[in-house]
C-alpha cells in the first residue's frame, strides 16, 4: 500500500465521523508519529510503499477513530504547552483552556517577581500531571506537589515526570474527605467540574472514552471542589499566598462568590470570551502610605509599623491610621523638591522592613507625573507589589482603600 492510498482510505473510511479538515490534520498527526514525516515530507513521498507492519498499524488506527476514540488515546500520547505527554484512558486529555490557566500562573508569578526558590505549589486533582511538570519545568526551585485519587492516573502522571526529569511529590488522596497536611504559596486546580445533569450535552468521544470521575461533580453540587479549596485555604494558603482554578463556565459568578474573603479574587475570560478562570490573592499585610515626611521607621512589633520622629525618636502614634488591622497611613504637611531622597528613605525602608509581603501602597499629594512614575518604578523594583494607586486627597484614599 502507497501513502497515497492510505490518505484516501482516511478520507473515505472517516467521512462520516469528521470533516475533511479533521481528517486532513488526523492523517498527517499519525503520519508524523508512525513514518516520522513532517507535513512538508508527507506531500513528496506519497508515492512511498509501506511495510505491511506499517499498514497495519494505520488501518488499526482508522477502526480505533471509526469507534470515536480519542486519537491521542490511540497513539498514547499528546502535546501540552510545547511539551509531550502520555496519556491513556485513566486521564483526561489536555484541553487548551488549561494551557491558558498555567499561562496566567507563569506570567503572574514572573510579573511579580516572586522569589521562586522553596515556593510550595499544590495542584489538585492533578490527573497526567501537565499542570506540576510544566510549572516544576519553568521554575525548578519550586517545591511542587499533586494530588489525585486515581491510582492509575497517578502512574501516567509520573511516567510524564519521570520523562521530563522532573522531580513532583505525586499524593495519592480523597482530596473532598481528606485534609490538606501542609502550607502552600500557590494552590491551583483544574477540578472536575461538568454538572451531572450537563451529562446530556457531553460528546460520547469524551464521556465514552475519558475518565468520567475526572469529568464530572461527584455530587449534585458543581461546586463541591471549590468549597472545599476555598475553605482550605484559611488554614493551608500561606499569607499572601495564591489561588489558580479553571472553571465552569456556566458557573463563573458562583464560584467566584466562594472566595470573596480574599484580598482580590477575579473571574478571568478564556481566549473564547468563556468565563474559564479564578485568580485569589491573599495578602495579608497591606501599608498604605500618605505623603511622609520628618518620620522614620524604627521597628516592626507585631506586624505593626511603629513611627518615629527623627528630632526626638518619640513614637509618632497619632500618625498611625487603622493600626489594628496593620493597615497604616502616614501624614505629612507638604511635599519638597527632595522627594527622591525622602522616597528612598521611607518608602524604602518600609519595602526592606516587609520583603516577604507583596505591599499595597495608596500615595497621597499633588505629585508631578514624573514623580509619580518614578516612585511606581522604584516600588515594583523593590518589592513584589503590583497594587500602587495615586490619588490627590484624603478622602480619595479611603474611598480607593474601601475603609
Amino acid at each position: 500500500m502507497k501513502i497515497s492510498d492510505l490518505k484516501f482510505l482516511f478520507q473515505n473510511e472517516l467521512s462520516e465521523l469528521y470533516s475533511k479538515s479533521e481528517i486532513e490534520e488526523l492523517f498527517s498527526v499519525f503520519c508524523e508519529n508512525y513514518l516520522e514525516l513532517n507535513r512538508i515530507e508527507l506531500r513528496i513521498n506519497l508515492d512511498n510503499d509501506l511495510s505491511e507492519i506499517k499498514s497495519k498499524q494505520f488501518l488499526e488506527a482508522i477502526s480505533a477513530l471509526k469507534t470515536g476514540k480519542p486519537f491521542q488515546q490511540i497513539l498514547g500520547e499528546t502535546e501540552f504547552y510545547g511539551m509531550k505527554f502520555f496519556v491513556n484512558e485513566h486521564v483526561l486529555i489536555p484541553r487548551p483552556e488549561t494551557e491558558e490557566l498555567l499561562e496566567l500562573v507563569i506570567e503572574t508569578i514572573k510579573d511579580l517577581r516572586l522569589k521562586v526558590e522553596g515556593l510550595k505549589i499544590m495542584d489538585i486533582g492533578t490527573g497526567s500531571g501537565i499542570i506540576p511538570i510544566v510549572l516544576k519545568k519553568y521554575f525548578p526551585e519550586t517545591q511542587v506537589s499533586a494530588i489525585d485519587i486515581s491510582e492509575d492516573a497517578l502512574k501516567i502522571a509520573k511516567k510524564n515526570s519521570e520523562f521530563h526529569k522532573t522531580k513532583i511529590n505525586f499524593i495519592q488522596k480523597d482530596y473532598l474527605n481528606e485534609r490538606l497536611n501542609e502550607v502552600y504559596d500557590i494552590i491551583i486546580s483544574n477540578p472536575p467540574y461538568i454538572g451531572i445533569e450537563e451529562n446530556i450535552e457531553i460528546e460520547e468521544s469524551v464521556k465514552g472514552f475519558e475518565p468520567n470521575i475526572a469529568l464530572f461533580s461527584p455530587t449534585s453540587d458543581d461546586l463541591i471542589f471549590y468549597r472545599k479549596i476555598a475553605k482550605d485555604s484559611e488554614n493551608h494558603l500561606s499569607e499572601n499566598g495564591m489561588i489558580f482554578l479553571e472553571i465552569n463556565q456556566k458557573l463563573g459568578r458562583e464560584t467566584l462568590e466562594l472566595f470573596q474573603n480574599f484580598s482580590e479574587s477575579i473571574l478571568l475570560k478564556d481566549i473564547s470570551g468563556n468565563d474559564r478562570m479564578i485568580f485569589c490573592e491573599k495578602i495579608i499585610m497591606e501599608i498604605k502610605i500618605h505623603n511622609i515626611n520628618n518620620t522614620k521607621i524604627a521597628e516592626v512589633i507585631s506586624d505593626k509599623i511603629i513611627i518615629k520622629s527623627i528630632d526626638d525618636g518619640t513614637d509618632l502614634v497619632g500618625n498611625l491610621y487603622y493600626q489594628d488591622l496593620g493597615n497604616v497611613i502616614l501624614y505629612e504637611q507638604n511635599i519638597s523638591s527632595d522627594f527622591f531622597d525622602l522616597k528612598t528613605k521611607i518608602a524604602g525602608e518600609i519595602l526592606q522592613k516587609f520583603s516577604n509581603y507583596r505591599i499595597r501602597l495608596v500615595i497621597v499629594g499633588h505629585f508631578e507625573k514624573y514623580h509619580s512614575k518614578s516612585l511606581r518604578d522604584f516600588v515594583l523594583e523593590s518589592n513584589k507589589s503590583r497594587h500602587i494607586n495615586f490619588v490627590e486627597t484624603f478622602s480619595e484614599a479611603l474611598e480607593k482603600l474601601a475603609l
